[in-house]
């Protein structure tokens, strides 16, 4: 197998294979690119990751943007107009992903990690001066 691409950070758009699921439900398998969201080797070498695929104007993208982040050609390295699919987060082995093809910008990276963390239901607090 290919070694993982490095240096392996949040924001790193890679390409990763998707592990086929038996029985076969809606989760997105086979070669796709995706973000990693962290990387944890505290037992195993493992990556959260959201997966992309091609914007092709579907309507829940535009229904849940929270959820769905369009991604314009070009922004980390992507080739066409894409969508990051947060309700399709996963922890994978490093080994399943490729090459990297750049990274995200830090604002919508911070963007998506407060979707993520809204869509999982964590309270994201600020600490307020007094």
């Amino acid at each position: 197998m290919n070694a993982a691409p490095t240096p392996l950070k949040s924001g790193t758009v890679v390409s990763a294979a998707l592990p086929t699921r038996d029985p076969q439900g809606r989760e997105i398998e086979g070669l796709h690119p995706a973000v990693v969201l962290a990387v944890i080797s505290a037992r195993l070498d493992l990556a959260w990751i959201a997966p992309i695929t091609s914007d092709r104007g579907y309507a829940w993208i535009d229904a849940y943007p929270s959820l769905y982040h369009r991604l314009p050609a070009g922004t980390g390295g992507l080739a066409h107009d894409s969508v990051l699919l947060l309700d399709q987060i996963q922890a994978i082995d490093i080994t399943r992903l490729r090459r990297a093809f750049g990274v995200l910008p830090t604002p919508l990276l911070n963007v998506v990690r407060r979707s993520l963390a809204q869509a999982l239901g964590l309270a994201v607090t600020r600490k307020t001066e007094r």
